[in-house]
């Protein structure tokens, strides 16, 4: 693989470097959301969570175990792209060993691609995709070469791993197979896609076992109507993904070489296909820019393949690839000096939750939204603390954890504005608003039950439905709460619009006893409703806003 000792040596005091920064990186840069997130995956580990496979958990779960404060998420992290990248390098091709100037050939792509560099020390789920993309690409091409049963069931494990890690890795095995259809007659390499099944047969069951969460809302919860811009931002946002300038020599690569063989030739489908597959994925919605990130790795292979039989390409590589990596570093120092805006997310965010636990006392935090404050509040204070869902704000992983459900009956305190009910208080500055409350009450207890289906209806007209309405809980639910009013509302939604109707008149139930249910008439008129198709549902608003409790069925107004 080496020339010389030296040029070995020089090889691992770079990847020291690589290390060293990283860590200080993670040690400095403050704690993003999303990470915050998967902390609290790795205290409560499972098979499976609502917006990943369940690998991710385990970064945090072992961190943590050594670390305190953000090394306690991120450490693992940084010590996986170690062998990350002796997995990349060692499938460069060095027909008589590398020198000194093709390993720092080699740091150069690696550093200039900016995703790849960033889960260097930001824990999230393609940490893992990142290692096991280069694990896979290795052993496939040790497969082709060699096919022993010892590469079959490296090739297996990897596939597991690669669904354990994010769901993008099934299209990286799918566009391997694209490449080379040979496999399809290789019956090792059926035997190895079995295996890897039933190795991710656990996560399977998760899934079956919890409605398939993870399944129902990548592939229909983030639907949204498609929008140009959509279309539009996405190849810019790549360029920021990948690095402009290493997009560039990729592009030479490709024009300038054609593929060597089975291995290769799967590299130059992996790059355009992840690429391709997510622009045309548009037309349902906003793609992240991040979800291509494991084409980096075959970009990275290419581009180091090709520098080595191109003088152009080590003087461009030298020259624009190595400066562009100043405007990263420039980023990183940003990062660690904590001088990003805070609107970005990226600094500023712990004297606002520790503001609120200053209120909240030892009471646990209930937020509305998004499942970013109440990670965070839990990260940066320790307390305990998770958010309310409703039509207004996607499911999460709170909603399967079901946290609110063990502080029913005792005091919490609600993070959110409610004109007349939220209360201000200022600290230090910061306005923090929110209802403490005394005995917290749940209406995931509550189930309404409907005596006739409506299928259509006119617009502003009176509707009368007798329905029935049960509490499951062994508590009183009272609807007529100063700070936990609940009120029963129609619900009308389409793709674009969402319709609330309350009851025309107060309904006399006002405490609902334990186990028990009342059967009240429900009037309410819709009005201002545009008409057409929508799916309709009786519903409870609550301070997070409104929440069905039957199921949705297809109506029509006229």
């Amino acid at each position: 693989m080496f020339i010389d000792k030296k040029t070995k040596n020089h090889f691992y005091l770079l990847l020291s470097i690589w290390f060293i920064v990283n860590l200080l990186q993670a040690i400095f840069t403050e704690i993003n959301p999303d990470e915050a997130y998967y902390a609290l995956y790795g205290q409560h580990l499972s098979w499976g969570y609502f917006d990943h496979p369940p690998l991710v958990a385990l970064i945090p779960f072992f961190s943590s175990i050594l670390f305190k404060g953000n090394l306690a998420v991120r450490f693992l992290t940084v010590c996986l792209q170690v062998p990350t990248l002796i997995l990349i390098w060692k499938q460069i091709d060095f027909a008589k060993g590398a020198t000194k100037k093709q390993v720092n050939i080699f740091f150069i792509v690696a550093a200039s691609m900016v995703m790849f560099t960033v889960y260097g020390f930001t824990t999230t789920p393609d940490v893992w995709l990142l290692f096991f993309t280069a694990a896979f690409l290795y052993v496939y091409k040790q497969f082709m070469q060699v096919n022993t049963w010892g590469n079959t069931i490296l090739l297996a494990l990897t596939m597991a791993g690669l669904v354990y890690s994010k769901y993008q890795g099934v299209i990286l095995i799918g566009l391997i197979v694209l490449s080379n259809f040979s496999l399809l007659r290789n019956g090792k390499f059926w035997l190895a896609g079995i295996a890897g099944i039933f190795l991710c047969l656990p996560h399977f069951y998760w899934q079956y076992a919890n409605e398939f969460p993870s399944f129902t809302y990548h592939l229909i919860g983030r639907s949204k109507p498609f929008k140009w811009s959509y279309f539009f931002e996405y190849l810019p946002n790549q360029l920021v993904t990948f690095n402009p300038f290493t997009i560039v020599a990729a592009g030479y690569v490709f024009i300038k070489f054609r593929p060597k063989n089975n291995y290769e030739k799967s590299l130059y489908f992996v790059i355009p296909g992840f690429i391709l597959l997510f622009w045309i994925l548009t037309y349902k919605g906003h793609a992240e820019p991040q979800w291509t990130v494991a084409a980096s790795i075959p970009m990275m292979i290419l581009i180091c393949n090709r520098a080595t039989d191109s003088t152009w390409l080590q003087k461009y590589i030298g020259r624009w690839v190595f400066g562009s990596i100043a405007l990263l570093l420039i980023a990183r120092v940003l990062l660690v000096a904590g001088l990003m805006p805070e609107k970005t997310q990226l600094s500023g965010k712990e004297k606002k939750f520790l503001a609120i636990q200053k209120v909240a006392a030892d009471r646990p935090v209930i937020f509305t939204g998004s499942y970013q404050n109440p990670s965070l509040y839990s990260f940066f204070t320790g307390n305990p603390s998770t958010v309310k869902s409703s039509l207004y704000s996607r499911k999460t992983q709170f909603d399967l954890w079901k946290f609110d459900e063990q502080w029913v009956g005792k005091p919490v305190y609600i993070s959110t504005s409610l004109d007349s009910i939220s209360t201000k208080t200022d600290v230090n500055g910061l306005m923090v608003e929110g209802i403490p409350i005394e005995q917290y009450q749940s209406d995931a207890v509550l189930s309404i039950f409907m005596d006739t289906v409506l299928n259509e209806l006119k617009n502003n007209s009176v509707v009368s439905l007798n329905v029935r309405i049960y509490n499951k809980g062994n508590r009183t639910i009272s609807f007529s709460s100063r700070q936990q009013p609940l009120e029963l509302v129609a619900i009308f939604l389409n793709k674009k619009d969402l319709y609330t109707f309350p009851a025309i008149e107060k309904l006399a139930i006002i405490n609902l006893l334990p186990n028990s249910s009342n059967k009240v008439n429900l009037q309410f008129k819709p009005s201002e409703v545009p008409a057409g198709s929508y799916k309709f549902a009786l519903g409870v608003m609550t301070f997070a806003g409104p929440i069905p409790h039957t199921t949705f069925t297809p109506i029509t107004v006229l």
